[in-house]
């Protein structure tokens, strides 16, 4: 009977162990495909803002086709292009557009790959995303655009600086808001901020399932590796509280940097809208950065 009792145990803790085994696995797949799925739907422009934009469908550089909005300047051959953060849209870069339209540039927000209304693909947290934004590029270069600056937030700002070494020479200013350091960094505050558990977590499944289904490595995505490529001045923006791209992060891609450089750590301000969130302010500093360089 003993002896019964203690197989039956033995066998029940195999039961739990292989159970609990797969259930990690399979959350670890699951929690990985979510961390990349595409945040797809439509994006309106609001009824309330003038001038409408001219609605644009183009290739990212690698054929992928996005969705823009191009609010033109016919007295202007300057353009801004504007890249949003990760699992949003280009509604999220919606406030300044107005504000830099005033200034006489042109301007260009564009949904990136898996998000809005572009192209239902994976997302992958800037490294794809720099042929959208090289795309981008081209297509304001074909339209006679002979001066263009970027200005892109969290995930758009490490699009920017991924894609350092690759931007033509008219990318002549660069504004980088909030900015990763590294994806492996970045993944690990995102894990932890969403799970409140240990980052080890995602290492052991999440990421390398993420990087299967990507065809990438995590280690091949660092800003902070890019940055010295940059030629364009830079102007760098973050937060004293921003828990998701820490002040310290931004000090290192500063020092970085070996181009012409400028940084700013807005005071109390966290991981957002740094032109709502800085008002004038930040119309006097990157207006007067924007006029120097366009």
């Amino acid at each position: 009977m003993i002896r019964l009792l203690a197989r039956l145990l033995r066998k029940a803790i195999q039961i739990i162990v292989v159970a609990t085994a797969l259930g990690f696995v399979v959350g670890s797949w699951l929690i990985a495909g979510q961390f990349i799925a595409p945040d797809n739907g439509p994006v309106p422009w609001p009824k309330q803002f003038s001038p409408a934009p001219v609605d644009v469908t183009f290739p990212a550089s690698d054929g992928i086709a996005l969705k823009a909005w191009f609010l033109p300047q016919p007295s202007s051959t300057s353009a801004i292009v504007l890249l949003h953060g990760i699992s949003a849209n280009r509604y999220q870069m919606l406030d300044p557009v107005r504000w830099f339209h005033s200034l006489g540039y042109n301007v260009f927000l564009y949904d990136s790959r898996g998000c809005g209304e572009s192209a239902p693909v994976f997302h992958s947290f800037g490294y794809f995303e720099t042929r959208d934004l090289l795309g981008a590029v081209a297509w304001l270069q074909k339209h006679g655009m002979t001066h263009l600056a970027c200005d892109g937030f969290s995930q758009g700002a490490a699009t920017v600086l991924l894609a350092s070494g690759r931007l033509p020479p008219s990318v002549c200013a660069v504004v980088d808001e909030a900015s990763y350091v590294t994806l492996q960094v970045s993944v690990d505050d995102h894990f932890r901020n969403l799970t409140g558990l240990p980052s080890c977590y995602d290492g052991a499944l999440i990421v390398p399932f993420a990087e299967w289904k990507l065809g990438m490595k995590v280690e091949d995505v660092s800003p902070l590796r890019e940055i010295p490529k940059l030629k364009a001045p830079l102007y760098l923006i973050g937060g004293t509280i921003d828990n998701i791209a820490p002040p310290e992060g931004i000090r290192r891609l500063y020092d970085a940097a070996s181009c012409e450089k400028n940084l700013w750590l807005i005071e109390q301000a966290g991981h957002g809208d740094y032109f709502s969130f800085a008002g004038d302010r930040y119309k006097q500093r990157i207006g007067d950065f924007l006029k120097k360089h366009l």
